[in-house]
């Protein structure tokens, strides 16, 4: 059962109270139980939490050189910063003391109140190292060799909370310090990943860089016509875009870029012939800082983004502690910070400049221990992850809190093992019964086998006689097929001289059934003409009577016999024809007439 569970409270709450708190604590709070780890890692509670430090808790991370030469990161936040210097600035207007324009009073930072020391990556190489932007937790650290050994130099982005960090890998092209005009770290939420933004100055323009830490890879997205005076400078974000100050026209202007479309726009400014020194964020809003005449320094808002006619100037600087700081406009100052009481931090060359915009005064300190700040950037800490699993240090509560994870993974690993292997053993009691029944089965089954081996047995011991009877049974059958052989060859002889001899039997008697036809055919031919002799005989010695002359057809009534039977040969069809002669034994084939006279035995 989870906590939230068990306690009748709601993850809702849980979250509003967690989120509260510092990443240190969160993180340990990840380690109390499954539930609090969930809710933890969902995106929106680190989102939520965020946005809770980043208004309530955001610090200012400096970044310079100490005496020794040593490079140091310090970090503190601003609500120390205003119970250590508001209240010498409030004590000052109280009491009417201008301090003296030319004086500037020391802070010690090991006895300000809440001041950290940070421990950051790569501090064992000796480079120098510089504060290159902020975003959501993050800060990226540029480290270089002061003797222009471009060899050495690499960028890397870190986590001061969870004291992850991530080695950037090598950019396109190898650059010099003095050859990068502009960078940024910012968040692209369309993307929905970190990305680094570097312009690079070249002779004929400026690309500019950029670094996916989701593809962890360099990207030349686009040309710039856009001229940047001022070298160094970190991007302004404002309404989810980048800007810097610009020169189109050879006019002042301020450039945007939109790191999700990969576009660079122009912010109209209030009037052209401004002269801009530096911008920042005031009250969430784009602002810009001015020279509004000698020794005048105007602070205007856009209180509308993207709508020129919505500038509005909120404040005119006087102050020598502020405006000798734009000499020549060689504009060093930075807009930092904007205190609930109206109280505007700057910092410039290593010193921190606060100005009452109220009763118009101003308060410079520095600090004793950093010869000189390179850097500075706005920081707050947040639950961001770079998927290094890399982190500054030794034994960390983020490294513990991995562990602690690690075993919880492996606890979880074995908890699901032993499931498994319980649901193994029950699969393993099922099968061992299903194969007591089989072997039941088997005992059965054998004992089957073991009665039809006794059968097989005893029919074993009359296998001999049973062998030699059939022997004996083929070797009979194979004699009586020898014997019914032969029989059927004698048999088959005496057919064929039966045959033999009856076909010469045969062509015998059609010889002299030939024979005897054509002597036949020879005698009637000459009884024939024997018959008409003696007819025309006949009718020579018969007178004729009462002038009729008798022919020889009309003499006797028998006359016509054989004179119908040879005309009886012509009347038969071929088919009757070949019949008579096959039944005489001659010869079937020819033409009708030649039939005709094989029968008439011509």
């Amino acid at each position: 059962m989870s906590m939230s569970n068990s306690s009748r409270i709601p993850d809702k709450i849980y979250s509003l109270i967690i989120s509260r708190l510092p990443v240190r604590s969160v993180l340990t709070c990840k380690c109390v139980c499954n539930s609090w780890l969930n809710l933890i890692s969902t995106p929106d509670f680190v989102e939520m939490h965020l946005n809770f430090h980043r208004e309530n808790s955001t610090s200012l991370m400096l970044g310079g050189k100490q005496e020794d030469k040593s490079d140091v990161i310090y970090s503190i936040g601003y609500h120390s910063l205003a119970s250590s210097l508001l209240t010498q600035i409030e004590d000052n207007n109280k009491n009417n003391d201008v301090e003296d324009s030319n004086t500037s009073v020391e802070m010690d930072p090991v006895n300000l109140s809440g001041i950290v020391r940070m421990d950051y990556p790569f501090k064992y190489l000796g480079l120098t190292v510089d504060l290159f932007g902020s975003c959501n937790g993050l800060v990226c650290l540029w480290f270089h060799d002061d003797y222009c050994d471009d060899s050495q130099q690499f960028f890397c982005l870190w986590n001061p909370a969870t004291k992850e960090y991530k080695k950037i890998s090598q950019a396109p092209n190898r650059f010099t310090y003095f050859h990068i005009k502009l960078y940024a770290l910012v968040y692209d939420l369309s993307a929905k990943d970190y990305k680094f933004v570097i312009v690079v100055h070249s002779e004929t323009s400026s690309l500019v860089h950029v670094y996916s830490l989701a593809s962890d890879s360099w990207t030349t997205i686009l040309t710039t016509p856009f001229k940047f005076p001022f070298v160094r400078k970190s991007g302004v974000l404002v309404n989810g875009e980048l800007h810097w100050l610009a020169m189109v026209r050879n006019e002042y202007c301020i450039a945007s870029l939109d790191i999700s479309n990969k576009i660079f726009k122009e912010i109209l400014l209030p009037s052209e012939t401004l002269e801009l020194i530096t911008m920042g964020v005031l009250e969430g809003n784009l602002c810009i800082l001015v020279e509004g005449g000698f020794h005048v320094i105007e602070v205007w808002a856009m209180q509308e983004y993207g709508v020129r006619e919505s500038w509005t100037k909120r404040y005119t600087i006087t102050h020598e502690k502020i405006t000798k700081k734009i000499t020549q406009r060689t504009s060093y100052l930075k807009f930092m910070w904007y205190f609930d009481n109206g109280v505007i931090l700057f910092t410039h060359w290593g010193k921190l400049v606060l100005y009452d915009q109220k009763h118009g005064s101003a308060v410079e300190r520095s600090m004793n221990s950093l010869l000189h700040i390179m850097s500075e950037e706005n920081y707050s800490e947040s639950l961001a992850i770079l998927n290094s699993e890399t982190y500054v240090g030794g034994r960390t509560t983020n490294k513990v809190y991995m562990e602690v994870q690690i075993l919880r993974n492996r606890n979880s690993m074995l908890e699901a093992r032993n499931a498994e292997l319980e649901a193994s053993h029950a699969k393993r009691e099922a099968s061992h019964d299903a194969l007591e029944a089989r072997n039941a089965q088997l005992v059965a089954s054998n004992a089957e086998l073991q009665r039809e081996l006794q059968k097989c047995q005893v029919a074993y011991k009359d296998l001999p006689k049973h062998v030699t009877a059939q022997k004996e049974a083929e070797e009979g059958k194979k004699v009586e097929e020898e014997v019914e052989t032969v029989t059927t060859k004698s048999k088959g002889r005496k057919r064929k001289a039966e045959t033999q001899y009856n076909t010469r039997k045969a062509s015998k008697a059609v010889a002299t059934i030939s024979s005897r036809s054509r002597e036949s055919t020879k005698f009637a031919d000459e009884s024939l003409t024997v018959q008409q002799m003696a007819e025309e005989e006949q009718l020579s010695l018969v007178p004729s009577t009462a002038g009729v002359t008798l022919k020889p057809s009309q003499t006797k009534e028998g006359s016509g016999t054989l004179s119908t039977s040879k005309d009886s040969y012509q009347k038969m069809t071929v088919e009757k024809l070949r019949a008579r002669l096959k039944e005489r034994g001659l010869m079937v084939k020819g033409k009708k007439d030649e039939l005709i006279a094989r029968l008439r035995g011509k």
